[in-house]
């Protein structure tokens, strides 16, 4: 299973190809493909894991998602190092999603479970960043559900979530 996603830094010119083991850009629409970011090698050299999706705030900032409950990986020099995003090691078991916003000042974390405590009240859960996932603020608190499922930015700084099949519900971060 894999999956593709743009660069919003170049205007979507480049493309990036996420694999399991694999993720490799490409200049020219897929007709070439460049080196492979795979862990145990290179800059990921000290994680393993599987890849789950790449995060591109521009072409220095980007977030790497580990499947099965790894905490993601951040890289703010285009990929030449990689370091452990340790602000949501307590959660990344349920980590559903992060989102930078069209802006990219903004990145929305979503997610569903973890160890309820002080810091973390809810079960399902709506997290905001202005610093790149360093600090959160809980925009969970007047949400009316608790099953949050996929979230998607749109146009104006409005986060939508989709609210497991009660309706979906907006809130405007920027």
């Amino acid at each position: 299973m894999g999956k593709f996603v743009t660069s919003p830094a170049d205007g979507g010119k480049s493309v990036w190809a996420i694999a399991p083991n694999c993720v490799s850009r490409s200049d020219d629409h897929g007709d070439t493909w460049g080196e492979c970011w795979a862990f145990g090698e290179g800059a990921l050299a000290n994680f393993s894991g599987t890849f789950c999706g790449l995060e591109i705030k521009d072409e220095s900032t980007m977030l790497l998602m580990r499947c099965s409950g790894g905490v993601p990986l951040r890289t703010k020099d285009g990929g030449a190092s990689w370091h452990e995003l340790s602000s949501v090691a307590l959660i990344a078991p349920a980590l559903r999603t992060l989102l930078y916003s069209w802006t990219a000042r903004t990145l929305a974390l979503v997610g569903s479970g973890g160890v309820q405590s002080t810091d973390h009240p809810h079960a399902g859960y709506v997290w905001m960043s202005k610093d790149d996932g360093d600090t959160w603020t809980d925009e969970t608190a007047d949400l009316v559900t608790m099953a949050g499922g996929a979230g998607q930015w749109f146009d104006g700084g409005q986060f939508f979530l989709n609210a497991g099949g009660q309706g979906i519900l907006a809130k405007v971060f920027e």
